[in-house]
């Protein structure tokens, strides 16, 4: 159905990365679900739907996690932070709201021209110096893709058809927008308007009171926060492989077709071997480029193909050894498990015991971490995996034992809970010498001091900016604090502003109203800027109900 695009991405990517999710889907479920270890099938969930998404399924939840954070790269050119959990939380829950809404509108999946102009419209693919889509930068894209953890081939595709949908229904729900003449008339005049600014800034990595660690406090603080202490769910696990050594013998000559497709679509990887140097020196010339052609590196290809193919089989064969399992219910820790096995010439490998937070499994392969993630969702009656691809071929985990999470001891956390109280207690008497400080220099600038010599005595940084409008704000100047400028008369100061590792307290030197009219021009400019505004704002309004009603409708 999809022509260059599906060709491009089967092409490229095998494999695709799951970004971020491990923490982010982790936080989310257990924030928003309502039972216990949510998806978990040994604590039998019930269903929560949320638009079309069990919000109780892990499955349903990590599907649509990857899906938000794919689109959020695709739509931004920047791949969300870890640190950011709630910027994927929200994406996600938008998302499940706009595709619902797109299905009840019953609006269409593009059609294959519609998705190619889609795709290279995309921030993450254009040059920004020639505001034109990038070849480049796709490729770059997938090659960067290709090194990630491996998901469906077609996933990015199937995120363009969403956005593409997505796009069609936030186009309906921003809707017109209303602005009166005089908001309009406000907003120019505070672009206008000239301003010189000192900042001052607090820094809170240099900010290390003494901090008195009383007994009674940090046992009251253990308690207030003993749900940061709790040891989380732990799995036994065990895993075998179907090793693909072992099915090379039943692969077979590769056909000529074969090695002729695999060649095509991995022209790329090989080079030319040298040739070797000729015993009797020759007259130098430059020769063209040598093509690489299927001939130079057969017998490579050959071992790739036969690689693949018995990886193949591998997969094959790991698929009806868990069927049988299923087929003939044969138990766990059972005689017939230790058969089947034999049979099969398996070993069953221990793993160390991990949590669904740390999928750390000491000195063991490198199974990827859906595999490892199974286990979470496994009881004593379904035991074992589904297989997954690995290094070596196809490996199936089976549940061994589960530690149920606790709450641990003050006693055992002690040196952890010291450590958090402590830096509590600095963000705390961080907020207070804040509040000291916007005070001392309130009352110092009403008093004819300057802004810059109480800064100075209390070993603040300071910069001045002089003599700019909001559209040309400095380049050193954090924009952030402009908004917090804009309720400020001349000479006042701003409480503290937290950015980050930083308080900043914002002086206003000077604020001077322009007088000139402004021009027609200027005017509608402004308008049409507060009508985007206002249509983004009516529909991110819409959103919001929708995601808190859809969230309430199962609690």
């Amino acid at each position: 159905m999809i022509t260059w695009l599906q060709n491009k991405f089967q092409k490229h990517l095998k494999a695709l990365f799951v970004l971020l999710l491990g923490v982010v889907i982790v936080a989310f479920v257990f924030t928003i679900g309502n039972t216990p270890g949510c998806g978990d099938a040994r604590n039998q969930s019930v269903p929560r739907y949320f638009y079309g998404y069990d919000l109780n399924s892990r499955r349903d939840v990590q599907a649509l996690f990857e899906a938000a954070a794919i689109s959020l790269e695709l739509n931004t050119g920047y791949a969300p932070s870890p640190r950011r959990n709630a910027q994927i939380e929200e994406a996600a829950l938008r998302r499940a709201v706009f595709l619902h809404l797109a299905d009840q509108l019953q609006i269409p999946d593009p059609s294959s021209e519609k998705l190619i102009e889609f795709m290279r419209s995309r921030p993450i693919f254009r040059d920004p110096r020639q505001d034109d889509f990038s070849e480049e930068r796709y490729t770059r894209y997938i090659e960067r893709m290709q090194s990630s953890l491996g998901v469906r081939a077609d996933l990015i595709s199937s995120v363009l058809k969403e956005d593409f949908r997505i796009e069609q229904v936030d186009t309906i729900l921003k809707g017109p927008a209303y602005v009166l003449p005089f908001e309009t008339q406000k907003q120019l005049e505070m672009e206008n308007t000239v301003w010189s600014l000192q900042v001052a800034e607090f820094d809170f990595e240099s900010f290390n009171p003494e901090v008195e660690v009383d007994p009674v406090a940090l046992q009251d603080y253990y308690k207030q926060y003993e749900a940061l202490y709790e040891e989380p769910e732990q799995v036994e696990t065990a895993y075998t492989v179907f090793r693909t050594e072992n099915f090379v013998s039943a692969v077979g000559q590769p056909t000529e077709e074969e090695l002729r497709a695999y060649f095509d679509k991995n022209k790329a990887k090989y080079e030319i071997p040298e040739p070797p140097t000729p015993l009797i020196p020759q007259d130098e010339k430059v020769d063209a480029e040598p093509v690489i052609t299927l001939d130079h590196v057969r017998g490579e290809v050959i071992a790739a193909v036969v690689q693949e193919k018995a990886k193949r089989f591998a997969l094959g064969a790991a698929d009806d050894f868990v069927y049988e399992l299923f087929d003939q219910g044969i138990q766990q820790d059972s005689e017939k498990l230790i058969q089947a096995l034999d049979r099969r010439e398996l070993e069953l490998k221990p793993l160390a015991y991990y949590s669904r937070e740390s999928l750390s499994i000491g000195e063991a392969p490198d199974l990827p971490h859906r595999l490892l993630e199974q286990a979470f969702d496994l009881d004593a009656q379904r035991y074992y995996s589904d297989p997954e691809l690995t290094d070596e071929g196809a490996a199936v985990l089976f549940l061994k034992n589960v530690i149920p999470p606790r709450m641990l001891a003050f006693d055992e956390v002690k040196e952890k809970v010291t450590t958090d109280y402590i830096q509590a207690e600095r963000e705390r008497l961080f907020s207070e010498q804040g509040q000291a400080l916007h005070s001392a220099f309130t009352d110092a600038v009403a008093k004819g001091r300057t802004f810059k010599d109480v800064a100075e005595a209390e070993s603040l940084k300071v910069d001045a900016y002089k003599d700019f409008t909001l559209r040309d704000a400095p380049a050193g100047l954090n924009r952030s604090l402009l908004s917090s400028i804009r309720t400020l008369r001349a000479q006042e100061v701003s409480p503290m502003i937290t950015i980050g590792e930083k308080g900043n307290f914002v002086y206003v030197e000077k604020r001077e109203v322009s007088s000139a009219e402004p021009d027609t021009e200027a005017l509608q400019r402004t308008l049409n800027q507060q009508q985007m505004f206002s249509s983004m704002m009516t529909e991110r309004s819409l959103v919001t109900e929708l995601i808190r009603r859809g969230l309430e409708e199962n609690k």
